[in-house]
């Protein structure tokens, strides 16, 4: 991964970062990577989408990004 124009060690704010293991453009230890940098990040891999999990699966990331909103401390 390119050093990000962005040091992402300073964003305070949760990040919820999807990601299907089956992505073929961009792959999952990138995912991995941006987990390890964001310093509250929430990972959720898919193990059986791909590349468009919002797509793929419209229904079960709905839940988890209702999930993720509804754990926030607002």
């Amino acid at each position: 991964m390119e050093t990000p124009a962005v040091d992402l060690s300073t964003l305070a704010q949760p990040t919820l970062i999807l990601w299907g293991r089956h992505d073929t453009l961009i792959g999952v230890d990138v995912a991995e990577q941006f987990h390890a940098a964001l310093p509250d990040s929430t990972l959720i891999v898919y193990e059986d989408l791909g590349h468009v999990p919002m797509e793929e699966s419209p229904r079960r990331t709905a839940q988890d990004v209702r999930a993720f909103l509804e754990d926030l401390e607002l």
